[in-house]
Parts: structure tokens; C-alpha cells; sequence
């Protein structure tokens, strides 16, 4: 099974998306599943299910401590420190921001392509921010 170090499969799937995201920050779905995967005692038998499973059942169990900020997006909620909580709000208006600046370009009016420009300097402005905490 998994060398006696996991008493299951499941836990041991769990054991390793705990650890992607024991730093607090939100992680992209398949970035943890390749993060498992390449943890994994046996890829070979890693199924999609087991990992989805794994995946659903910690976040379930938890009672709160691993959320789903946005969909495909996981994070263990961590809130000890300004610091964390300042990059989690600034992570989270990135995500929000890159959505509404992906448009339909046939769609968009001058004002909109302006404020795409204004947006996507204030995206450059809170990704160098956040590189200073």
C-alpha cells in the first residue's frame, strides 16, 4: 500500500495537500494534485477520484480551517498575522480583477479598454506590494 507510513491512501493524500497549503496561501487545484502526485508513494495508482475524494473529505472535515476562496482555489485559513491576511486580500482582488479584465475584445467600448489599462497597472502595483511583505 504506502510503505506503513499512511494508514491509508486517503490519508496520505491528505497528509500532502495539508502540506501544499500549510503556508496559508490559495492554491490552484491542479498545482496541488501535481504537488501529491509527485509526493505520492505510487502515482501509478493515484486515481483522479482518490485525489478528488482526499481532496473533498479534508476540506470537509476541517471544520473551517481549509476554505474554497474561489472555485478550483484552496487555502488552509491562517489568521495569526496582518501579513498573511494582507496577501490573502491581495491575492484574492488579483483573482477578482483578472476576471473582469477577460473579456470578449469585439465586445468592448473605449472606456472599457481604458480601464483595462488602469487595471492591469494596478494588478503590476499589488503583485510588486505584496512581493514586499
Amino acid at each position: 500500500m504506502n510503505d506503513g507510513l499512511f494508514s491509508s491512501n486517503a490519508e496520505e493524500i491528505k497528509f500532502y495537500i495539508a502540506e501544499m497549503l500549510s503556508d496559508g496561501e490559495i492554491h490552484n487545484r491542479d498545482k496541488i494534485r501535481e504537488y501529491v502526485i509527485e509526493h505520492f508513494h505510487d502515482r501509478n495508482i493515484l486515481t483522479e477520484g482518490m485525489f478528488t475524494g482526499a481532496l473533498r473529505s479534508l476540506v470537509e472535515s476541517s471544520q473551517g480551517a481549509y476554505i474554497i476562496p474561489q472555485r478550483g482555489k484552496y487555502q488552509k485559513k491562517i489568521h495569526n498575522n496582518i501579513e498573511s491576511q494582507t496577501k490573502q486580500l491581495i491575492d484574492e482582488t488579483i483573482a477578482k480583477l483578472n476576471i473582469i479584465c477577460t473579456q470578449n475584445v469585439l465586445e468592448l467600448n473605449e472606456n472599457d479598454i481604458q480601464s483595462i489599462h488602469k487595471n492591469r497597472k494596478l494588478l503590476e502595483m499589488l503583485n510588486e506590494f505584496k512581493n514586499t511583505l
